[in-house]
């Protein structure tokens, strides 16, 4: 088996893991309520049958998985650091208006074993039924912001968090030439998880304006090589291009640039005055 491909598929379950030592653990022992937040990195498969439309969620505090589904006969929780498989009394298991799932640590787990992985996959059985779990199909080429928006949940809710600098947005939107933004990313990668979505913020603050965003999603294996990434050597995700109106590059929003994008793109786009003399 190909040690590497088997990281890949429990990447999150052995990161949940870890978070057992934290106080979040203690806090899931104590009684009180646990949430669980929606997931976009798997795809669950029963019996054989892809079912996209599988409620998937995680969460820090527990450190364990949810999954709920009309295939399955109850909600199954998968806990990593014992890789135990259970499913949840219906009963102790709500759905908040902002999509994330409560549940009560204390309750009732019937169990169904333990899970496995095979290659990229983690196999599990609830009452008899063969349940796979499998890595998303990343998300390739070229697409709108919705298309990642829609994508994975996680984008939304980093989204959501990110605050624009609205003087900076408004400076752009009156003296910014026309140029194209394309972000490179993964969607499969953690940092752009975390960092793509700020620039989401930033082209909706820009709306009207003459800066154009799209973005290209490139493999986990070989990235470099893809051919757009090869043709402009970007061999790290993020990694953001901005063009002026003939395809010129002018800049890039890498590394620190992605904690506030707009910044970088003001100080591409408009340089700042020369002192007097």
């Amino acid at each position: 088996m190909n040690h590497s491909s088997r990281r890949h598929a429990a990447r999150g379950l052995r990161v949940a893991a870890a978070l057992m030592l934290s106080t979040g653990a203690l806090r899931a022992q104590s009684g009180t309520v646990v949430d669980y937040l929606p997931t976009g990195d798997y795809v669950l498969e029963v019996a054989g049958k892809e079912l996209p439309k599988a409620e998937i969620y995680q969460s820090n505090y527990a450190s364990a998985f949810l999954i709920i589904s009309s295939e399955l006969p109850a909600p199954v929780r998968l806990s990593p650091r014992t890789q135990t498989v259970e499913t949840v009394n219906l009963m102790k298991v709500s759905k908040q208006s902002d999509g994330s799932i409560t549940m009560l640590p204390d309750s009732t787990l019937r169990s169904q074993g333990s899970f496995g992985l095979a290659n990229d996959d983690v196999l599990f059985s609830v009452e008899g039924k063969a349940c796979k779990l499998k890595l998303r199909p990343a998300l390739l080429g070229l697409h709108p912001s919705a298309d990642l928006k829609a994508y994975k949940p996680e984008y939304l809710r980093n989204e959501a968090r990110y605050a624009t600098d609205g003087a900076t947005l408004q400076t752009l939107k009156a003296k910014a030439p026309a140029v194209r933004v394309r972000i490179f990313f993964g969607s499969w990668c953690p940092h752009c998880t975390a960092f793509v979505p700020n620039i989401f913020k930033v082209e909706d603050g820009l709306q009207g304006s003459a800066i154009r965003f799209e973005y290209y999603g490139l493999p986990r294996e070989g990235m470099a090589l893809e051919p757009e990434a090869k043709k402009v050597g970007v061999n790290a995700v993020p990694t953001g291009i901005v063009y002026d109106a003939a395809g010129k590059e002018l800049g890039r929003i890498t590394g620190e640039d992605w904690r506030k994008p707009e910044d970088r793109l003001q100080a591409l786009l408009i340089p700042a005055p020369k002192p007097a003399g």
